[in-house]
């Protein structure tokens, strides 16, 4: 254990702290923290977890990261990330992919920004 702590929420601002970076840990609550500060996102679902949902994720994260603070882009991508896996949840149950969540992207960042 790197930062010889127990609980995940106590690791993830240690580490933050440690390396001077921003972390998000995803799990059934997601933690971010950049090492002062730690945020819970609650949004999600665990049909989330599938291969290439995290990769997802990072695309997100990176596309905000080239117009936004870094900070903003992690927390807004992990919201983001998690209100697609709560819609798609909505719509098909847990039968969606990585491919699925990409599509729902499109159909909520043209309800957000139009």
């Amino acid at each position: 254990n790197v930062c010889e702590c127990h609980a995940k929420t106590e690791c993830v601002q240690k580490m933050a702290a440690r390396f001077g970076c921003i972390i998000a840990l995803t799990g059934p609550s997601d933690y971010i923290s950049n090492g002062v500060n730690l945020w819970q996102n609650t949004a999600g679902h665990v049909g989330m977890t599938k291969g290439g949902t995290g990769d997802v994720l990072v695309g997100i994260v990176g596309s905000l990261a080239t117009k936004n603070e870094p900070l903003l882009a992690v927390q807004a991508g992990v919201y983001l990330s998690g209100l697609l896996g709560e819609r798609l949840n909505k719509q098909v149950g847990t039968f969606y992919n990585a491919e699925d969540v990409i599509e729902e992207l499109g159909r909520l960042w043209k309800e957000l920004v139009c």
